[in-house]
């Protein structure tokens, strides 16, 4: 045997238990200590399959790592002064960005605007937190020959791939080091372009398992060439075909059936019906990987959508799913990609509650109890399993609680399923990928919020630390 690991509590997320894992070759060979030419004593810790990110911007992540991160600025004033700080430090005709500022934490309550960024010479692009809209100053709207001091939607997507191959490389390399710190062993990763899944080809990386779902905008190149769900190896695959179909809540461009809070306005629909369920029907019979936030954008989603469980069709997000839409969902077969730490704004007076009243947001409880499948992913906001599962257990209303197993197993066994990999990992058995992460404690039992992660293992290599 190559490695085995012994003497701890081990969670194989099966009806099954386990007093040791052995592996070679980069799989599990059996729950049982055998000798091996390396032994990791748990020394009492807890191991668990490796977590499955469902839902990623992993370069994007990397990008905001490697540029100015303004998600906890405590104020306007703290976000400003760090772009003016990077602003500094840059030539004066490149550009400053900036990533994840979020109103909703700040004393102001107001969006960072140009006129915030007026002392700042260089060109600057601010993206908020959601990543649907960012802001620039009075140069970078000359930069980008535009009047308009905020991007939206698209035209921000199409702005986030203007990267040189060197930068995208980089910025994976940083968020991998990440990912292996917060015990994230595979990822379903949503770039805008082909162009990244053709770098992660070209990279071969080994220490991450990803599955990439294709923008929308290759569709027709995807079924003249026949790609198809699962194409790939244990690495590296295609996964869905991702579609927007509304915006974001911090944006006020999620669709909703009634007006934001003090507002004429119900956000927006990317498509008509008519639009959307041609767009489906042609996708077929590969998954569909669907962004719906409102409620609207989710009703749209249900009555396009091609139904049969068989296809693992997926809505990323629905945060706002109504009662009338559950049984509906239910018949559809479809699969909710949820995130749990999204509730870091869903309490009373968060920015839920300020765009139009709380405690009707990601009814997680409520969907688990209707059967309908739930995995987890970060949306990279912020990137970390251990920070979601924490949220879950203790998301502010009833409808949204889960317990500690559950929510486990939205990031590792049914996140697995989402991607049509549960025969290879997303548990701890015989034949399965030798991925895992060594906890401080048994979630079961401590507070989650004191434990961390202490190893991470990809195909039985030790990745972190």
């Amino acid at each position: 045997m190559d490695l085995v690991l012994h003497n701890g509590t081990i969670l194989t997320m099966t009806d099954k238990s386990a007093k040791a894992v052995a592996v070679r070759s980069g799989r599990i060979k059996t729950l049982e200590k055998v000798p091996a030419a390396k032994e990791i004593d748990l020394e009492g810790r807890t191991l668990i399959p490796g977590f499955i990110d469902c839902h990623t911007h992993f370069v994007s992540m990397g990008m905001k790592l490697a540029n100015v991160d303004l998600s906890d600025a405590r104020d306007l004033q703290e976000a400003v002064s760090r772009l003016e700080k990077r602003a500094t430090e840059t030539e004066k005709h490149k550009w400053v960005l900036g990533y994840s500022w979020d109103e909703s934490m700040w004393p102001e309550r107001r969006w960072l605007s140009p006129e915030d960024l007026a002392g700042i010479e260089n060109p600057v692009c601010a993206r908020r937190v959601d990543g649907h809209v960012a802001v620039l100053n009075l140069a970078g709207q000359k930069a980008l020959n535009r009047k308009e001091g905020y991007l939206f939607e698209e035209e921000l997507f199409r702005l986030n791939e203007t990267k040189a191959e060197q930068d995208t490389e980089k910025a994976f390399r940083t968020a991998l080091a990440l990912a292996h710190k917060e015990g994230v062993t595979s990822i379903h990763d949503n770039p805008m372009d082909i162009g990244t899944f053709l770098l992660y080809q070209k990279m071969r990386c080994e220490e991450l398992r990803i599955s990439v779902n294709l923008p929308v905008s290759v569709l027709d190149a995807v079924n003249q060439i026949k790609l198809r769900t699962g194409f790939g190896n244990e690495w590296l695959r295609v996964g869905g075909i991702k579609i927007f179909t509304d915006g974001s809540i911090g944006a006020k461009t999620a669709a909703l059936s009634f007006s934001y809070r003090n507002e004429d306005n119900k956000g927006l629909l990317v498509y008509s019906n008519e639009e959307l369920a041609s767009i489906l029907q042609k996708a077929h019979p590969n998954q569909t990987v669907v962004h719906a936030i409102g409620d609207r954008a989710i009703e749209q989603v249900i009555a396009c959508s091609v139904p049969g469980k068989e296809s693992r069709n997926r809505i990323e997000h629905a945060e706002l799913v109504r009662d009338d839409q559950i049984p509906r969902i239910k018949e559809k077969g479809l699969l909710l990609s949820m995130q749990p730490n999204f509730f870091q704004w869903s309490h009373p007076g968060g920015l839920y509650d300020d765009r139009f009243g709380t405690g009707m947001d990601n009814r997680m409880r409520t969907l688990r109890e209707a059967k309908i499948p739930i995995v987890f992913g970060s949306d990279c906001m912020p990137f970390s399993p251990l920070y979601g599962i924490e949220q879950a257990v203790r998301a502010p209303f009833e409808e949204q609680r889960l317990t500690v197993m559950e929510a486990l197993a939205m990031y590792t066994r049914e996140g697995a399923y989402a991607s049509f990999e549960e025969d290879i990992k997303g548990t701890i058995e015989e034949g399965k990928v030798a991925d895992f992460v060594v906890l401080s404690d048994d979630p079961r039992e401590a507070d989650i919020s004191s434990i961390h992660v202490e190893m991470t293992i990809v195909g039985g290599k030790v990745v972190y630390p």
